[in-house]
């Protein structure tokens, strides 16, 4: 990941794994100590890392912190887009035809091709309106709740639940900026995480008590 020189990739990824050991740490009664120790080691052999091969990571965040990324232009005429039709969108997959009919000249035309917005909740917005994206929010909110519900009640398998928040959380910050969950390996990836960490969720008597109604 280092060698990538992806500053976000770098930050998600350790607000994700951080979001994972805060709560294994927080439900750990006898193996407290040793969890914080290995958290310790984690950060700590990151921060090595960081060190040794990130130089030009840390460079490019300072850098592009003064320059910009060109993506502030892009998500103002997003706006502008959202603003034409904002409860009912203008139709899944749009965006990149309503862009080139709002581009204006804040955008070079050296300007490299503008496919995705560089952020999945402003193109949902874009695209759907503001009623349709809220639904897919409330029920999005309805299963991570009920893994949260999971990771309190489960002694046991909660790991996977534990997993699938922290992959949450991951690609739910980067995405704000980035459009990494419309790649389908990536999507369909996090798919799987989610349906096993939902499934983990529910008490092993309750999966019993299901079988045994099936005929």
């Amino acid at each position: 990941m280092m060698l990538t020189h992806s500053r976000g990739a770098v930050m998600v990824t350790a607000l994700g794994a951080a979001t994972m050991l805060i709560i294994l740490i927080s439900r750990a009664k006898n193996r407290r100590g040793s969890l914080i120790g290995a958290a310790l080691l984690v950060f700590g052999t990151g921060f090595l890392i960081l060190e040794v091969s990130g130089r030009a990571t840390l460079g490019r965040v300072l850098q592009l912190a003064h320059q910009g990324t060109g993506r502030d232009t892009v998500h103002e005429i997003t706006w502008r887009i959202i603003e034409t039709a904002p409860f009912t969108g203008h139709g899944l997959g749009s965006f990149e035809a309503l862009f080139y009919q709002f581009r204006d000249s804040s955008v070079p035309w050296f300007a490299p091709r503008y496919a995705k917005v560089h952020s999945v909740y402003l193109e949902l917005i874009a695209d759907l309106g503001f009623i349709a994206f809220g639904v897919l929010t409330v029920v999005f909110m309805l299963i991570i709740g009920r893994i949260l519900i999971g990771i309190k009640i489960r002694k046991r398998d909660s790991v996977f639940s534990v997993l699938g928040v922290g992959v949450t959380v991951l690609l739910g910050i980067q995405n704000a900026l980035d459009f990494t969950i419309q790649i389908p390996a990536i999507a369909a990836t996090y798919a799987a995480i989610l349906g096993v960490a939902f499934a983990q969720s529910w008490p092993s008597q309750t999966r019993g008590r299901d079988r045994k109604r099936d005929p």
